[in-house]
């Protein structure tokens, strides 16, 4: 978790915010999330969802690069304010740290977590031109019908800047030389 929370206010949080009108009840749990609770003994697996899904990147690497970012910025998700400022870009090390720690988390996923997830989609199946190919599928899952909600489109977008990018493209180069 990014801060000292107590379970009892992170679980209210999350009901409050994750409730639609319709009584579906939804979380995003990031996998260092989920593993710093478990290392504290709580499983948030036994709240008994009804469907887990996983959602993932594709770009490992662009994704280590806005860990990265975020990291040393402070500011994860697009619309919060950063709490630190920037001077230059993070490191190519750091970079690389994201990386490792990303792919300790997927390790961690696939021998810890993944028996218990009913799909696996991308983020970017979710933010790309298919976009509304995606939704029926995980309409179905839910049992829902699809014809009833297919949206026109998603809010979630893809939230790289130009810097970002150009610290994605850098630091490709630099690993191939």
């Amino acid at each position: 978790m990014h801060g000292n929370v107590s379970i009892g206010n992170y679980i209210g949080t999350i009901i409050r915010k994750s409730s639609s009108v319709n009584g579906v009840f939804s979380i995003n749990i990031h996998i260092s999330d989920y593993k710093s609770y478990a290392d504290k003994g709580v499983n948030l697996l036994d709240i008994k969802f009804d469907h887990v899904i996983y959602l993932y990147r594709d770009n490992k690497v662009a994704q280590s690069v806005s860990h990265a970012m975020a990291a040393a910025t402070g500011k994860w998700i697009s619309e919060a304010k950063p709490l630190r400022s920037l001077s230059g870009s993070p490191k190519r090390s750091e970079i690389a740290c994201a990386l490792t720690l990303l792919l300790e988390q997927e390790e961690y996923y696939e021998q810890h977590l993944r028996k218990y997830v009913e799909a696996e989609f991308s983020y970017e199946s979710f933010t790309g031109p298919n976009q509304k190919n995606i939704f029926p599928g995980v309409l179905k899952l839910l049992g829902e019908d699809p014809e009833k909600y297919i949206p026109s489109k998603t809010t979630m977008k893809i939230q790289r800047s130009s810097e970002t990018m150009e610290l994605y493209e850098s630091f490709m180069q630099y690993l191939s030389g």
